[in-house]
């Protein structure tokens, strides 16, 4: 969930304005699992030989 109250100057957002820069905004979770079914390869973990 996003929680957008203020902008970068502290000036506050009315409830509609809060609603409208949340639309296009993508959750963490989702954007991971994007990134994780289309460049898995970048997704391995790598293994340090001690």
């Amino acid at each position: 969930m996003y929680i957008i109250i203020q902008d970068y100057s502290d000036k506050k957002y009315v409830k509609d304005k809060q609603v409208a820069r949340c639309g296009n905004a993508v959750p963490p979770p989702f954007a991971e699992a994007l990134v994780r079914a289309n460049l898995p390869e970048l997704c391995q973990s790598k293994q340090i030989d001690a």
